[in-house]
């Protein structure tokens, strides 16, 4: 049985601790007696632009957990790909057998790039909105005692932390980027390395416009904050 139909198969905690191939005991153990304090470890990262964002990493059993959940999500995403004939042309970003070599490949010969960074990205997304998905996402469409569990194992303090292994899996069902008519650029092809973003532009008449366009697409299409920060490259 594939991990989606497992997962759709799935009634309780026990159920996705055997998918996820440890004890049913020990995941309850983790998610309901260690706490928060048990789990994640608080440091800072500086950015190069001034900002020191605060990272929440997970201890070795948590992140244990959620490196497995990481797996299967994948998995399952890879058959949904397979099952529709669907190939991502465009996602570099958390996408397996791709990397920022291949991302750096698809950007080459292009006149600029605009990388641009979402603020607080991670954590505009809360547990509710992954339980949402899990339940209502009509591909995966899990029983909401079993979505619940996955909301668990991977939020923390209400959201998804950034120094989680499953963070990004979570945060991105990937569709193999955004492409968004762009007016006189012809088209802007978003790659969601989230949470940056890359936005190549074959003929960039109008900059500004471009920009512009981009942002909209994000705010509408993702429900997040505008970019906090754009870097130009030439």
């Amino acid at each position: 049985m594939s991990h989606l139909k497992a997962l759709q198969a799935a009634t309780n905690l026990s159920d996705v601790a055997k998918i996820l191939g440890i004890k049913p005991a020990g995941l309850a153990y983790v998610l309901y007696k260690k706490g928060a304090a048990g789990n994640y470890v608080q440091f800072s990262i500086p950015k190069r632009y001034g900002k020191v964002p605060n990272i929440s990493a997970p201890t070795d059993p948590l992140k244990m957990i959620q490196q497995r959940l990481s797996n299967v999500l994948q998995n399952c995403v890879e058959e949904l790909n397979s099952n529709s004939g669907f190939k991502a042309s465009i996602a570099h970003g958390f996408v397996r057998k791709r990397s920022i070599i291949t991302n750096g490949q698809a950007h080459r010969k292009r006149r600029y790039v605009f990388n641009l960074d979402l603020e607080d990205f991670f954590g505009t997304i809360n547990l509710g909105r992954v339980l949402g998905f899990f339940i209502k996402d009509r591909q995966f469409a899990l029983p909401p005692p079993v979505a619940t569990v996955l909301a668990q194992i991977a939020c923390h303090n209400n959201s998804l932390p950034q120094g989680s292994p499953c963070c990004r899996t979570v945060a991105c069902k990937p569709r193999g980027g955004r492409r968004a008519e762009g007016g006189p650029d012809k088209i802007i092809s978003i790659d969601p390395q989230l949470p940056e973003l890359a936005l190549l532009l074959q003929q960039l008449s109008q900059p500004t416009y471009s920009l512009n366009n981009a942002e909209k697409v994000i705010v509408d299409k993702s429900r997040t904050a505008p970019p906090a920060r754009t870097a130009r490259m030439r």
